[in-house]
Parts: C-alpha cells; structure tokens; sequence
C-alpha cells in the first residue's frame, strides 16, 4: 500500500492507494469520463491520443514550473477528446488530458507535486493564455496531473475539481 498526496486547490489530502502502471491510471480516466461525462455512451468518447513526452517536456515547466519536469525519469499523456452532451451547442468536441510524471520515489513526487502551488491558484494554471482548470493527485511515485482548457463547460470543470477521488483506494 502506497501514500497519495492530493494538491487541490491549494490544500493537501492524503489517503492510501496501490502503485499503478500509467495505462492502468488511464484506463481509470478513460472509465471515469465515460460514466460521469458521457452518461455511459462510450460512443461519445471519440479519440484517445497519446500526448508526446518531448511536448510535455517542453509545455509543463512553462505553466508548472521546472522542477516537476526536471527530476522525473518518465512522462507520459494522453488527451481524451470526447462529445460533451451537457455543454457544447457548437458541436465542438471537449478534452480532458493527463500528464504523469513518475519520480525514483514516493518523496520525490511529493515533493514535486508541492511545487506546483506557486504557478496556480484556486484549480487554475495562470501561466497560459487560456484558463486551464487542472487538479494533481500523487499516486506512490508519480504525479498525476488532469486539466483541460473547456472552463465554460461546468460538467467538464466538475470532472477536474473531482479528479483526485479516482484514485482512492
């Protein structure tokens, strides 16, 4: 049994989890959107993308801060676009990406994870030119970051807000 640290909102949560593999943190996503966003019609969720570890490298220290890039010995993403039944009239498709940035150990991530709160406040990302609502969970050696840039949609922000609760034991 592993120590997860939720970073939410400026405040910390710890709880117990199992060490996950990355596809099976996004499966628990991937599962997650279909049933609380999509009203369980998988049809809705149309692409699954893996998001480059060169671009996550390269975008995170820009609105993260460096430190949650520099130490990490593996990042991966993937951006789940999907047809949002609560929001979009314009038929426009929403997303919800994950990044996961895995440390040598569990203090490592903690510590990582903690240094994210001085570059966002109240869920938020202030350095990008849109408003990113995100929320960061630890999970034993990784972080686990959830954002997405469709702020007008409240489903898509209430999935965000609520995103650590995935990964309760």
């Amino acid at each position: 049994m592993k120590t997860v640290l939720f970073a939410f909102l400026g405040f910390l949560f710890c709880t117990d989890v199992l060490a996950l593999p990355d596809t099976e943190l996004a499966e628990i996503v991937r599962k997650a959107i279909t049933e609380q966003l999509l009203d369980g019609d998988s049809t809705k969720l149309k692409q699954e993308t893996p998001v480059d570890a060169a671009f996550v490298r390269e975008i995170a220290p820009k609105r993260l801060g460096s430190n949650i890039v520099n130490s990490a010995s593996n990042v991966t993403g993937t951006m789940f676009e999907f047809e949002s039944p609560k929001y979009d009239k314009y038929q426009h498709l929403s997303h919800v990406v994950m990044w996961v940035f895995s440390y040598r150990d569990n203090g490592s991530a903690l510590r990582n994870a903690k240094s994210i709160r001085g570059f966002c406040i109240d869920g938020s990302c202030f350095r990008s030119k849109v408003l990113t609502i995100f929320s960061s969970v630890v999970v034993a050696n990784k972080v686990v970051i959830i954002f997405t840039e469709n702020s007008g949609d409240e489903s898509v922000v209430a999935f965000i807000e609520s995103a650590p609760k995935l990964f309760e034991k």
